[in-house]
This record gives structure tokens, sequence and C-alpha cells, in this order.
């Protein structure tokens, strides 16, 4: 009798494991379809600027750093050279370049 029993509890145990596999594979397909409900949603249209007129530059007066800012040495050098050069320029180079270095430092200093 006692290998009847064992039997039956082995038939016993196999219907149980094969209902845990049941349950397993039941949930797998449950998971998919949660992921597959994802909701795409378009961010809205930024709308453009819209965009101010500019105002016209003053006659004569060209971009730079402004007056009020003070120079670096090497700067103040780059723009003595600059200015020196077309006051030359402009005078036809007759005269010696000391004088439109001068000048040149004279009108910067004006400017500080």
């Amino acid at each position: 009798m006692a290998n009847k029993e064992s039997k039956t509890k082995r038939a016993a145990k196999k219907p149980a494991a094969k209902k845990k596999a049941a349950k397993k594979a039941g949930k797998k397909p449950a998971a998919k379809k949660k992921a597959a409900k994802k909701k795409v949603t378009k961010a809205p249209a930024r709308k453009k600027a819209a965009t101010k007129a500019r105002k016209p530059a003053a006659a004569g007066r060209r971009a730079g750093p402004s007056p009020k800012a003070e120079l670096t040495p090497e700067q103040r050098l780059a723009r003595t050279r600059q200015l020196a050069y077309r006051l030359s320029q402009q005078d036809g180079f007759r005269r010696d370049p000391r004088h439109y270095w001068l000048a040149a430092e004279a009108q910067l200093g004006k400017e500080d």
C-alpha cells in the first residue's frame, strides 16, 4: 500500500506544478500588453518671437568698446596705431609719422 500512496502523491504534485507554469505563462502576455499602450504626445509648436526694427547707427560712429571702458595697454596701442595710420592716410602721408602718432594719442586722450 505504501507504493500506491507514494504514486498518488507524485501524481498529485505534477498537476500542481503545471498550474504554476500555466499561471506564469498567463502573466507574461498581460505584461506585454501594458507596455504597448504607451501614448505619444507631440509638444506644441513654438511661436516665433517678433523681431524689433533696429535703429540706424549715428553717422560717423564706429562699433567698438565704449569710450567709458578702460583700455588695456595692448588695446590702447592698437587703437593709437590704427588712428595714426588713418590720420596719415587722410593727410596724404605728407608729414613725419611721429606727428600722426602724437595726434592720435591726443585724440584718444580726449575720448577717455
